[in-house]
Formats: C-alpha cells, structure tokens, sequence
C-alpha cells in the first residue's frame, strides 16, 4: 500500500490525539528518507565571492538534507524524539546510525564556522534557531547514553544561537507577525523551552521581556484576516501559544479573552490545500498542523470552567484530523518537514503543565547527571564506584517521587493519564540506562557486600535490579547470589524478600511474602496471590518486614 494510503487507513479522527508506536514507525522513516538526502536542496545562502558557490553538504556537514537546513533540524529533532519516546521502534537502530553520522563534533564545528561567517548574520534568524535549540532540549532530556554524546557534541552550536538571541532581539524594535518562518512569537517559544529545560536563565530572563514588550498589550487580534496564502503558522494562535508559556493561568486567561473575544470561523475549520506538490501551497497542511497544537496548549492554559475551551479543543480536532492524514502524500514539498509538526502535535502539545512538570523532573535528572559526570569514570576505583551507585539512587528516588505529582496538583483525569504514559517512559528510560551501567559492575564485584560497600551501596544495587522488570533473566540471577548472602547480613533481607517476590509474580507463581500488588481502588492496595497465608506475617518478620495489614495500609495512600 502506498504510505499515503496507509496513513489514511491509520490516522482517524479519533486517533489524532495520541502518538502510537505504528504512527512513530511511519513518522521515522519519512525523516530517515530525507535527513541524508541533499538534493533537491534550496540552501539560504549569500555569497561572499565565487569560493562560496559550495554544495549544500560542504556547507553544512551535520544539517545538509531534507530540503533545506530549518527542515533538516525538524527531522533530526523528529528522530531524537521519536528515539525518547519509543526507544525499541523497529527503526530504532537506522534512526542511531543517521543521527551518529550526522551529529558529530567534527560536522557541528563546520555549522558553527559556516555561521562565524559574516554574511550569516541573518542567516535562519529565527526560525532555524528555534528548531535547532528544540533539538537540543530534546537532546538533554533523553536518559539515553547516545543522545547525551549527541547533546555534547551539539552544545557549542547551541549555545552560538542562544548567544544570536541575546545579541538580536534587544535591537529587534517590532515583532514579527507572518505566518512563515520569521514569526517572532514561534522563535521566543521554541527558545523558551529550551532555555528552561537548559536553566539558561539570562535567556530565559530576555525571552519573557521581549514577549512581554511585544505582545502583553494585544487586544482584538484581527484573526478573521487569516489564512495568509502560504502560511504554516497562525500569528494569532502562534502569539497566544507563547503568552501561555509567559504568563500565570490567571494572567493568560485574561489576556486571552481580550485578546482574542471568539474564535473566528476562519481558525475554527481547517484550511484547504489545493496542491500539495506546491512548496509554498503545502504549507497549509502544516498551518493545520501547528494550528492544532496552539488550540490544544491555548485550551488546556485556560481555567477548567472555561466554556471557550471546549471550542478550542474541537477546532483542534477538526484540524489535526485533517492534516495528519496528509502529512505522506508522496510530494516531497510536504514529505520532507511536516512530520516533524505531526509528531509535535501529538507528542508536545497538548498539556502544557503536564510537559512542564515532566520537562523540570528530566532536568534535574539530567543535572544530576552532568554534576556526576564531572568525576572521571573509573571502575577500578572503589571509590567512584560507590559515587556510582549513590548516584543512580539519588535520580531513581528523585524520578519516584514524582508520580503522585498529579494528585498533589489536581490534574483533570486525562491530564493524569497523559502524564502518567510519560512518566512510565521515563522510568523505562532510566532503569534502562541504570541497569545498563550496573552490569559490567557486577561481573567485576560480585555483589556489593555490606560489611564492605556498606548499606547504601547494597540498596542502591538493588533497587537497580529490583526495577529491570523487562530482564527477569537478569532478576533471576541476582536474585541467587543474594539469597546467598542474606543470611550473613550482607544484603538486606527485605531487599532479597522484595526481589523474590518479583521474580515469583513475573513467573506466575505465588510470593512468598507478600510484598507485590497493585491498587484495587482507590484508598485500597491489595498483594498479588501469596503462598501459605495464615503464615504470612512470620515470614515477613523473618525478612525484617512488618505486618501485611500495616504494608497493605502505606501502599494504599498511593491508590488513587
């Protein structure tokens, strides 16, 4: 079946609100098609003399395909989120290979001359700026060894354009209101994000003045004038989707109401594509697009009693249902950058406090990491290795803590559910990693006994293996060696009871003690089926745990 077709077959109305691993599949490989792919290229170029009439790839070594170098940014972006997302897809191994090509700290070293150049002042101001830092948000929040080594190599480029930012907005009087690459509010957006998720706070601090300069005074948007005729970008909802990010939930539905009073019919329904081998034609697809997920970020901003909001969220539908079913339509005027607002659209935009508050738990995990990082690795050393280990209990607790968060901010329940999906790929992504870096340790110590690491080691281990629920094999096997050592003290038995338990649940077989289970409702946390009940407190006492009754209570204050 052609890929347009399939994707119509796959993209229904209701499915246009979630991301699945099948929509991924899809997704990656219109990026993997065009990311390494130079021409037909249309670079934005100015030359200096005949010595800069260069290919697009002699030009920019990491960011030569897909088009143009804005929309090689949006496919690299597109993998790495993709990667983030949904780390076993298929195309996982082809989306590793295309981004270890291409970001490399000898190909990023060639952007940054190629923007060193003087005749590059404007050179993607700011659109491609925003998209590249995008990228390297992305970058920082992903757990995954590949993508931090990408992010480094990346940083120097990044920080070039946040210093662009610095250096041009001050000196930019007027905001720029197209509905094409130079819209202002986008470039502040995208920035914003990023200086957030990198607490680059002079930028972050610059961005909120300059949006606030620009646009806090706004009122009766003239939005029926909308749709220019190549647009990608709504200027009114692209304006509101910065204010969303800048102002308090109070502030911004004040602003909102005044800014805009209703939603005209002109942003209500879709706008139509005439031709989609048209390059500047096309770019409506893209406006339904971006217009969806500005709908969706404006509309979960706004008080819950908001009666504006259900407007927005059905305008939103009406708009990704159209457009997602024609992001493959087998031109590559569209095929080579609108699955990156696609995936955008589905993965970024829909609860904005949810994204933040999930954003801010990457970050610190992703502090955490650098402040580690600066210890030279070693492990012949015993002493780093114990460093090691306190370290992945700091971040795995740190990340744990963070799953009553919903509750604790009275989230609405698709809110909670939207949340809860992604905080699951974070914990899959850093017991991942986690686990991934325990094992060679393992196969040089043993075990890390606690007359000779002490306890914290020994826990921080376990709790590692204790949460490797995709290798039970792995379980299993540290699971014999401390069945041998709690007798001795040399683990803690309540760790060994716990992962016995575990290992008993993945096998289908009764635990022993109790100690797995889940929510039955809410206020009430059950164990999965235990052997010998009547027995069942003299066998915890054995382990150093307490009463069931006492157990099945403290785990019932999660159950919600």
């Amino acid at each position: 079946m052609h890929l347009a077709l399939a994707l119509l077959a796959w993209l229904s109305p209701a499915a246009a609100s979630e991301l699945s691993a099948g929509d991924a599949s899809r997704f990656s490989k219109l990026a993997l098609k065009c990311v390494r792919q130079e021409y037909p290229n249309k670079p934005d170029h100015v030359m200096a003399d005949a010595a800069d009439v260069r290919s697009p790839k002699a030009m920019h070594p990491a960011f030569y395909g897909c088009f143009d170098w804005h929309s090689c940014l949006h496919g690299h972006w597109l993998l790495a989120r993709l990667l983030r997302e949904f780390p076993g897809l298929p195309e996982a191994g082809e989306i590793r290979k295309a981004l270890d090509e291409n970001l490399t700290a000898k190909n990023v070293a060639g952007e940054i001359d190629y923007l060193g150049q003087k005749e590059r002042k404007s050179f993607e101001r700011t659109y491609g700026w925003a998209w590249l830092l995008k990228l390297q948000e992305e970058l920082l929040a992903s757990d995954d060894a590949d993508a931090r080594r990408w992010a480094k190599n990346l940083e120097p480029l990044a920080q070039a354009l946040a210093a662009r930012y610095e250096d041009f907005l001050p000196k930019q009087t007027y905001a720029i209101r197209t509905g094409v690459h130079p819209n202002t509010a986008f470039g502040i957006a995208f920035a914003l994000d990023y200086a957030r998720a990198a607490k680059n706070s002079k930028l972050e601090d610059l961005l909120v003045a300059r949006a606030m300069d620009y646009y806090a005074a706004d009122k009766d948007y003239p939005a029926s004038w909308e749709p220019g005729g190549e647009d990608f970008f709504s200027p009114a909802l692209m304006e509101a989707d910065l204010m969303r990010r800048v102002l308090s939930p109070a502030e911004f539905s004040a602003w909102f109401h005044a800014f805009l009073p209703e939603l005209p019919k002109s942003l209500s329904v879709p706008a139509t594509v005439s031709d989609r081998s048209d390059p500047k034609l096309v770019h409506l697809d893209g406006l339904n697009l971006s217009r969806a997920w500005c709908l969706r970020g404006v509309s979960a901003a706004l008080p819950a009693g908001d009666a504006v909001r259900k407007t927005l969220e059905e305008a939103a539908d009406r708009h990704a249902a159209d457009a997602l079913a024609n992001v493959a339509s087998g031109h590559y005027e569209g095929e080579h950058w609108l699955a990156s607002f696609a995936v955008y659209l589905l993965t970024a935009a829909r609860y904005p406090r949810a994204d933040a508050d999930l954003a801010a738990t990457d970050a610190q995990i992703a502090e955490a990491r650098v402040e580690f990082a600066k210890r030279p690795a070693d492990s012949a050393d015993r002493k780093w290795v114990k460093m090691k280990l306190e370290h992945m209990l700091k971040t795995d607790v740190l990340l744990r803590r963070k799953f009553n968060l919903p509750f604790e901010k009275n989230y609405s329940r698709d809110e909670t559910k939207y949340y809860m999906k992604r905080f699951d790929r974070q914990l899959q992504a850093l017991d991942t990693a986690d686990a991934a870096d325990l094992k060679p340790l393992l196969k040089r110590y043993g075990w890390f006994k606690i007359g000779e690491w002490g306890n914290d080691a020994d826990t921080a281990a376990w709790l590692v293996v204790q949460h490797s629920d995709e290798d039970v094999p792995f379980q299993k096997e540290v699971l014999g060696k401390l069945e041998r050592l709690y007798h001795s003290g040399e683990t803690d038995p309540a760790n060994f009871a716990l992962l016995w338990d575990r290992v008993a649940v993945h096998e289908e077989r009764p635990q022993r003690f109790a100690t797995q289970g889940g929510c039955a409702a809410p206020g009430r946390w059950e164990p999965d089926p235990f052997e010998d009940p009547p027995r069942i407190d003299e066998r915890r006492k054995a382990v150093n745990l307490g009463p069931l009754k006492k157990y099945e209570s403290e785990n019932a204050k999660g159950c919600h």
